[in-house]
């Protein structure tokens, strides 16, 4: 079977300037053979076959159930679903905290996101917990998924990887310092606003649920994040965005 949008997606990757020319086509014969799988399959799963053998005045049977992916029908399936996103959402932060504290010239922003460094990696192993308490893994998300949708990214949080992604074009234009940490206090604060949208949902699906422990560890999580971006709000307030307004140099110390 051969795929028809191979020789025009592979010429429209390769001319791409982000990809390589041998990894846009590897990337071409992924996505042509999940294709003809899927096609393959939504075939098979509407195909209606005679229960008796016989083609006339048979019953005819079609499948339910496709194998391509499970139904997510119940409230607990989706939180587990939603505590593996925000694995992934703690573990690109730990990824991107790093390189902001390095581009940041406040000493205050420095100490602020170094200490929530330590934070957001004990969030991390409360994620653990949660998952040990409701016996969640990987699979909660992966078999609610597509094969295609796997393919292409399976259980990384795509609205956080887009949240820092944006962080990271700010951080490399040409900024003064002074502009540069308010711009790094603005991507932060997105980060913090997402967790907190996360958080709260699924604190609110485990306390519907009774899942009582479960849902105190993701409210502990809840209250700092609102603590961090409350100390974020603080420091632009009080000295970041006056330093970036005048272009000043000044010691943070000497803002008020």
């Amino acid at each position: 079977m051969q795929c028809g949008i191979e020789v025009w997606a592979y010429k429209g990757l390769s001319n791409n300037l982000a990809f390589k020319v041998p990894d846009a086509y590897i990337i071409v014969k992924k996505i042509c053979f999940v294709l003809q799988i899927q096609l393959a399959v939504t075939y098979m799963n509407n195909l209606k076959i005679p229960a008796s053998g016989h083609s006339f005045g048979a019953q005819y049977y079609s499948p339910q159930k496709t194998i391509i992916m499970d139904q997510m029908n119940d409230l607990k399936a989706l939180l587990k679903h939603d505590v593996q996103m925000l694995v992934s959402v703690e573990d690109q932060i730990i990824k991107a905290l790093p390189a902001m504290i390095k581009r940041a010239t406040s000493q205050q922003l420095k100490k602020a996101l170094d200490e929530h460094l330590n934070i957001t990696k004990r969030q991390r192993l409360r994620l653990d917990q949660i998952n040990q308490l409701m016996s969640a893994s990987e699979e909660d998300v992966t078999k609610y998924s597509g094969v295609l949708a796997n393919l292409m990214g399976g259980t990384k949080c795509k609205g956080m990887d887009g949240i820092i992604d944006e962080g990271e074009k700010i951080m490399a234009e040409n900024l003064s310092d002074e502009v540069m940490d308010a711009a790094i206090i603005g991507a932060c604060q997105k980060v913090e606003h997402f967790e907190i949208a996360s958080y709260g949902t699924a604190r609110t699906y485990a306390q519907e649920l009774g899942l009582t422990q479960v849902a105190q560890l993701l409210q502990q999580t809840l209250d700092e994040e609102y603590m961090a971006d409350q100390e974020l709000t603080s420091l632009a307030e009080q000295r970041i965005n006056q330093r970036a307004m005048s272009g000043s140099s000044m010691p943070d110390s000497m803002t008020m």
